[in-house]
């Protein structure tokens, strides 16, 4: 069964030289057509292009009108067949047809001619290619349509697989038996069901201490990120701070005011109140060996 591609002219044009077109048709004819195939010596499977280029005088055939048929049997196309690109040449008008062909079936396979195995020879098969008719209709009354039948050219096909007839009485007895044989159940040391059983209990036992050792190590890193409280200073601390700091002021009354905080917070220390409140209301102003001598006497004493 032949297989055939019909393929409509779209309309569109192009602008082109006036000077080439004489020679593109013969005379006295409206159109011409040449088919080109490569390439002419192809492997099996391997693409084939088909360009089929139509020369019309447009003076007296309808370029819209143009319709081609092209029988490329038994190969197929490999993507679909858009518009033919259309050229202007003066008075003449090209239609090109790019056909994109492939064969992947039996009948691209040809039967190997050599005798016997090996066959190292690759057989090749011969196809007619490219072969069709065109149809347009003139411009002038009454408008008939024509056709034009067209001769394409031909393909070899080689086939590196050989289509050989099999031939029973070439065989050959084999060394090779078999045998069906029920096959015994499958023994285990161990149940499946309580190898997986096993296997997910100490999978969730894993996951477990796992989970328990990332939340340990969180909360040690929140426990390190966590702000230090500053160690707070005791009263008797701060009294003697702001004692240290009146000494070295030359103020009487600062030293006087620190002399009496310090009083107030030492009161239960052997009696350095007295001698704190004494320097603080004495006649004369507390004298900076004085203060520092009494700072010295309640720091050893709130040691002990």
């Amino acid at each position: 069964m032949r297989w055939a591609l019909a393929v409509a002219l779209a309309t569109g044009a192009f602008a082109g030289s006036a000077s080439a077109g004489a020679p593109l048709i013969p005379h006295g004819r409206p159109v011409a057509v040449y088919v080109q195939v490569r390439p002419a010596l192809s492997w099996f499977g391997d693409p084939v292009n088909v360009r089929v280029n139509a020369f019309v005088d447009h003076a007296r055939v309808r370029p819209e009108s143009v319709h081609a048929t092209v029988h490329v049997a038994p190969f197929k196309p490999v993507d679909t067949v858009g518009r033919p690109a259309r050229t202007e040449f003066g008075s003449v008008t090209r239609l090109t047809w790019n056909l994109e062909l492939q064969c992947l079936t039996q009948p691209c396979i040809s039967a190997a001619k050599c005798q016997g195995p090996p066959c190292i020879q690759a057989p090749t098969k011969k196809f007619p290619l490219g072969s069709g008719r065109l149809v347009y209709e003139l411009r002038q009354p009454p408008h008939s349509r024509r056709s034009l039948p067209f001769r394409g050219t031909s393909i070899v096909v080689a086939s590196p697989v050989v289509a050989t007839p099999f031939d029973k009485s070439n065989l050959q007895p084999t060394i090779y038996r078999y045998h069906l044989w029920p096959l015994a159940s499958p023994r285990y040391r161990l149940s499946p069901w309580l190898a997986a059983g096993l296997s997910g209990g100490i999978a969730a036992a894993l996951a477990a201490v796992a989970a328990l050792m990332l939340w340990r190590l969180r909360r040690r890193r929140r426990a390190a990120q966590a702000p230090k409280a500053e160690p707070v200073a005791s009263p008797v601390e701060q009294a003697l701070a702001a004692l240290a700091w009146a000494t070295t002021q030359g103020d009487e009354a600062q030293r006087r005011k620190a002399l009496e905080r310090l009083a107030g917070e030492i009161e239960t220390l052997d009696g350095l109140a007295d001698v704190a409140l004494r320097l603080a209301w004495s006649e004369t102003t507390p004298e900076r060996e004085e203060m520092s001598g009494l700072a010295h006497r309640v720091r050893a004493a709130a040691k002990t």
